[in-house]
């Protein structure tokens, strides 16, 4: 077998093949095309813990500017993107976000309270779970993304036929969903 090889997509789709035909991609959720199945959807959205928000039931998008904020190097969204689609502006030379690699270590600073950071709803699940992270940002619907998988091609081998219904079964999807 060889290696599985990724790639940037189109309007910031990610695809990942592997050359016996298992194909998968992450982005907007709303971007599934040629029968892809969603695996897992995830929400990249601000969060800290409930002590930023001096008890407060949230901050606006204004008031996060405000804050220490926190980035990791491999988010799907910077927030000068996050803080663009809402139509604010976002001077990197003001605001400074703390860079810190990798994700969990900048989850872990976030949780010990020393700033906001923008990061994944799936990473960020257990801490969220236990009350030591809360998003501080109430949005109506804050945009998805999605990890989805392809269909397999025709004449794929066993083991990636195995795999791919493994995928499936582990999302709680049937073949024909």
């Amino acid at each position: 077998m060889g290696d599985v090889a990724a790639g940037g997509g189109s309007r910031g789709v990610h695809i990942v093949r592997h050359p016996a035909g298992l194909v998968g991609g992450y982005g907007a959720a709303t971007r599934r095309k040629r029968g892809a199945k969603p695996l897992l959807k995830e929400v990249i959205q601000p969060y800290c813990a409930p002590k930023r928000i001096r008890g407060r039931r949230s901050l606006s998008a204004i008031q996060l500017l405000s804050q220490p904020l926190i980035q990791s190097r491999e988010n799907s969204v910077s927030w000068e993107t996050w803080f663009g689609q809402r139509g604010i502006r976002f001077d990197r030379s003001e605001a400074h976000p703390l860079q810190l690699d990798p994700s969990y270590v900048a989850i872990e600073t976030a949780v010990k309270g020393v700033g906001v950071i923008l990061e994944s709803s799936l990473l960020t699940e257990e801490h969220v779970r236990a009350g030591r992270l809360v998003a501080p940002l109430r949005e109506a619907r804050p945009p998805s993304t999605s990890y989805w998988l392809l269909p397999l091609r025709k004449g794929a081998p066993p083991a990636m036929v195995k795999a791919h219904k493994w995928l499936l079964e582990q999302a709680n999807l049937s073949s024909s969903a």
